[in-house]
């Protein structure tokens, strides 16, 4: 029965290395995703930089044109201004240039806080596209990683599934259904007993623990596993219990 036990212990670990491997690979394509997502996401905000500075160029531009339509404006009204014949269009082509040099000189600080706002908005924009630029490497590595990862994952899982498939040959039918059965049942078919402690006050009470529910194990059902004389079941759980 000792030996019976062995091959259902290593039978267990194979599966439970399989069982990791394969969650670890599963979650390869969502970590890939969330990758991509992140990478996306910097080039997105570069993008709206860019847009942001592109607008604030135009409107600096904008405020040129308005500047000069309004100097042009200035001229034309000087020019009439030696042709006005009354006082009163004087004084109204007067306060029209008055109005026009106001508003140029509005529109002047507007300019200079535009200026201002785009050599920061460069400023940014730069520092942004040198930390993509460090960022995309990085990138480009994890994802190499990744994907290496995945393909190494698969080949040894293929491995494990050969030694699985030679582990199960060894084992007898009957035992094996059972093994199955309860794997099913539980998620794993063997738990592993070790000793746990609770401390009470200043002492320490030490106990033996099954690994799969973590229920308290009596001594009788602990000298059996250790014997391995026959299998032994975890009253608990049902888990077929096995030391190291």
């Amino acid at each position: 029965m000792t030996d019976v036990i062995d091959k259902l212990c290593e039978l267990h670990k194979l599966d439970c290395r399989i069982e990791k491997l394969t969650d670890r690979l599963d979650s390869i394509p969502q970590r890939l995703q969330k990758l991509e997502e992140n990478f996306q996401k910097r080039i997105s905000e570069i993008e709206r930089e860019k847009e942001s500075l592109k607008n604030s160029e135009f409107s600096r531009k904008k405020i040129e044109l308005d500047i000069e339509e309004f100097e042009n404006k200035i001229k034309t009204f000087k020019l009439q201004l030696q042709k006005v014949k009354t006082n009163e269009e004087y004084k109204a082509m007067e306060s029209q240039i008055e109005f026009s040099k106001n508003k140029i000189s509005e529109l002047e600080t507007k300019e200079i806080e535009l200026f201002d706002e785009i050599d920061a908005m460069k400023g940014e924009l730069a520092e942004l596209e040198k930390r993509h630029g460090a960022e995309k490497e990085r990138f480009r590595n994890e994802k190499m990683n990744l994907e290496s990862e995945q393909e190494r994952g698969a080949e040894m899982i293929k491995e494990l599934q050969k030694q699985k498939e030679s582990s199960l040959a060894l084992i007898e039918p009957k035992l094996l259904k059972k093994y199955e059965k309860i794997k099913t049942a539980r998620g794993s078919a063997l738990a592993l007993v070790y000793m746990s402690e609770n401390e009470s006050g200043s002492s320490k009470k030490s106990f033996w623990v099954c690994g799969g529910c973590n229920s308290m194990i009596t001594s009788h059902l602990v000298e059996e596993v250790k014997k391995k004389e026959d299998i032994a079941i975890c009253e608990s759980c049902g888990r077929i219990l096995y030391f190291e």
